[in-house]
């Protein structure tokens, strides 16, 4: 079979080394012979710079004639409900579909796909207004469950063209929707609400495109489906619960945030910090002008000026610090701005803890695990920080945090260095003190041995 996939294309395709070979232009192949120098436009100059579109518009219609052609085969096996999940009907029917009709699947997950592509110079009002979105349903159901071993069918019958679209994030099609006349309206189950699937996906492509869609009317369906997307919904980079804007603004939705805002959006805690924790600077700003307490305690993040600290921001720290954030609040399990800066100082600049001291941080405020930002330096070994931290006046014998002191973290980490730097600026060793060890030095003992 590959000597005559090689043969027969030229030398221009080959069959794939996967465990399910299938055909593949040989890398370059496509660009070389049809994109470079103008080749696909010798052979139909009627194309113009558009080609990319009609491309797509023809692979659309193929899979939709495909689609249609098969459907005498592939209807038989809907015409009753679909076999249950993970069941050994619902595998025996996916494996005869794909192995009778081996293009289905692409054909019923890409026809979409395509025709959002080419709708950008391809008209497809009438496309969308004629499409049968059951089949597409009961194909993808079929095809989906069993290859993502689901334990249900990821779409219900009474999903609609619109939430499909918005789960695909095929934005150009979603802006065709209302002008066309078609349903706008949200199912109220927030499971088959196209809003809330694309925000579940982050298709903010979809949603800029939804928000668009935005009449008097059609504002106040979207406010109802934000109040049911007001249930838990996770930053992929957090453990918390979040509203919508609190994750749109840590995604850096600028303009998502703005619509929630002028619809009656209340803003959450989280937000600012969000926004602060991801660097998006734009958002920090647009936050500080609504009047959002530049002090507010979310989760996990604590609160801004810690978490852009936490994360390295010097330009949403400095415009922090510029809108009178309270340098030193700090929390009993994260501490404060200037020790979550410490690490980011060791591993990738001085010059946010450098900012933070120069515009007044306590250098020996006390929170966090370490005590205080002494105590955390001289765990990370970093001499330099831990040098700057004495020059700004750290008590070198505060005690406090995990080790008990800094010299108990950094004689626990094994770095001398940093234990002669503390020595000789006056910290007491009470390693040498005659006597039994303490909780904080028998953990150490037990850590440093088990290295």
């Amino acid at each position: 079979m590959a000597r005559y996939v090689r043969s027969s294309s030229k030398g221009l395709a080959e069959l794939t080394r996967s465990s399910e070979p299938t055909v593949q232009f040989i890398h370059e192949s496509v660009r070389d012979y049809l994109l470079k120098e103008d080749g696909l436009l010798r052979h139909w100059p009627e194309l113009g710079d558009d080609f990319q579109c009609f491309s797509h518009d023809r692979l659309k219609c193929l899979c939709q004639d495909y689609l249609n052609t098969e459907s005498a085969f592939w209807g038989t096996f809907f015409e009753d409900a679909l076999p249950r999940p993970m069941s050994d009907e619902a595998s025996h029917t996916s494996l005869v579909l794909t192995t009778r009709l081996p293009l289905l699947e692409y054909a019923s997950r890409n026809m979409l796909y395509h025709a959002n592509k080419a709708a950008r110079k391809v008209p497809q009002q009438d496309f969308l207004r004629n499409l049968a979105i059951r089949p597409l349903l009961l194909i993808n159901n079929i095809i989906l469950a069993v290859k993502d071993k689901a334990v249900s069918y990821p779409y219900q019958p009474d999903t609609t063209l619109l939430y499909m679209l918005a789960e695909k994030n095929l934005a150009n099609l979603i802006r065709l929707i209302c002008p066309m006349g078609m349903d706008f309206d949200f199912p109220g189950d927030g499971r088959h609400n196209p809003f809330i699937v694309a925000f579940d996906h982050a298709c903010w492509g979809a949603i800029h495109a939804l928000l668009r869609l935005d009449s008097s009317q059609r504002a106040q369906t979207i406010m109802k489906s934000l109040e049911q997307a007001r249930a838990v919904k996770r930053l992929p980079w957090g453990e918390g619960n979040f509203t919508m804007i609190a994750w749109a603004a840590g995604n850096g939705q600028e303009h998502f945030v703005r619509h929630l805002i002028d619809h009656g959006a209340g803003i959450d805690p989280n937000a600012l910090p969000a926004a602060s924790f991801a660097g998006h600077e734009d958002i920090v700003q647009l936050l500080l002008n609504l009047g959002t307490d530049i002090n507010a305690h979310g989760e996990p993040f604590g609160t801004a000026v810690y978490a852009a600290a936490q994360q390295h921001h010097e330009r949403v720290l400095r415009l922090l610090l510029d809108n009178g954030v309270v340098i030193d609040g700090s929390s009993a399990d994260q501490g404060s701005a200037l020790q979550a800066a410490v690490l980011p100082a060791v591993s990738k600049g001085l010059a946010n803890l450098d900012l933070l001291l120069e515009r007044g941080a306590n250098v020996n405020v006390q929170g966090g695990n370490f005590g205080n930002a002494l105590q955390e330096a001289s765990y990370w070994g970093s001499e330099v920080v831990v040098q700057m931290l004495l020059d700004r006046g750290a008590n070198v014998d505060a005690e406090g945090g995990e080790y008990g002191s800094a010299i108990q973290a950094a004689h626990c980490k094994g770095h001398d260095g940093v234990v002669k730097l503390l020595l000789e600026a006056g910290a007491t060793d009470k390693r040498n003190e005659i006597g039994p060890p303490t909780v904080s030095e028998l953990s150490c003992m037990i850590r440093y041995e088990g290295h």
